[in-house]
């Protein structure tokens, strides 16, 4: 088979380079942050809290609500800012709101009992959460996944000699030890729009 003269192998591989540099240039320009991302919205309402400009934050995070981003998180931040402006009804509002969605949250649940001892008019108590969140079991899967295969593997290590048993039980538990951090580390954060 004949090869293709020097100069169009150079041409094909100019356009794979270019084509390579317009895709990454693309990905990097959709995942930057601009002014109507629905985190950049969010910070800007973190912002004028934290600067007691609670007018604005309320904004800000009811824009999130009203455009259809309505996680738990927001919906806090929203209860807050109303809560600060004397906006009771409101506050009661969004933290009920909160609460649905992030039930075991110490945060939400004492700033939910707080609104509720200001407000004259007893509400009835929200219903306790008895199974997983979204979040919560999502998480579950990903350990049981993460372990039926570190499992599954060291199985399979049997198979092979006792040369390289060692060396794979090391990257099966190595593998094992990033997944368990991985999912101490995303249990221990704070989700930003969940």
């Amino acid at each position: 088979m004949k090869r293709p003269p020097l100069r169009w192998r150079q041409a094909l591989g100019g356009l794979i380079a270019l084509r390579l540099l317009a895709s990454s240039a693309t990905v990097l320009a959709a995942t930057a942050p601009t002014a109507a991302t629905p985190a950049a919205r969010f910070e800007r309402g973190n912002l004028a809290y934290d600067q007691k400009r609670y007018a604005e934050a309320e904004d800000e995070f009811f824009q999130l609500v009203a455009d259809g981003v309505d996680g738990g998180w927001v919906l806090y931040n929203l209860g807050n800012s109303c809560l600060r402006q004397g906006k009771l009804g409101a506050a009661l509002a969004a933290y009920r709101a909160s609460a649905a969605r992030l039930p075991r949250q110490s945060d939400v649940q004492h700033n939910l009992a707080f609104a509720q001892r200001q407000a004259r008019d007893a509400l009835p108590p929200l219903p306790t959460p008895a199974a997983l969140n979204n979040h919560e079991l999502l998480l579950l899967v990903l350990a049981a996944h993460g372990m039926f295969f570190t499992a599954l593997t060291l199985h399979r290590l049997r198979a092979f000699g006792r040369r390289w048993r060692p060396s794979c039980t090391l990257l099966c538990l190595l593998w094992l030890g990033s997944c368990s951090w991985a999912l101490l580390r995303l249990l221990s954060t704070v989700p930003l729009l969940v």
